[in-house]
């Protein structure tokens, strides 16, 4: 086993709740896209977990111009 996955298997599960932001966000799109309570070891995890979640929900598809995802944990 890596050093690397003994790191991630030893850290607690934290909860992060993500908010995804466009670049020219439509009316109902100003405060953003949440997906709370997100399980994660990591920002970048749940910001990971919450793009393939968009990307699944049809809101990250490529024509919408740019988007941002900031977590934020719990």
């Amino acid at each position: 086993m890596s050093k690397h996955v003994k790191d991630e298997v030893a850290k607690p599960l934290k909860t992060f709740d993500v908010v995804m932001r466009f670049e020219h966000p439509a009316w109902d799109e100003v405060d953003g896209l949440s997906y709370p309570g997100i399980r994660a070891f990591s920002k970048s995890a749940a910001n990971k977990q919450a793009r393939r979640q968009a990307e699944r929900e049809g809101h990250a598809i490529g024509g919408r111009g740019r988007y941002t995802f900031t977590a934020t944990e719990v």
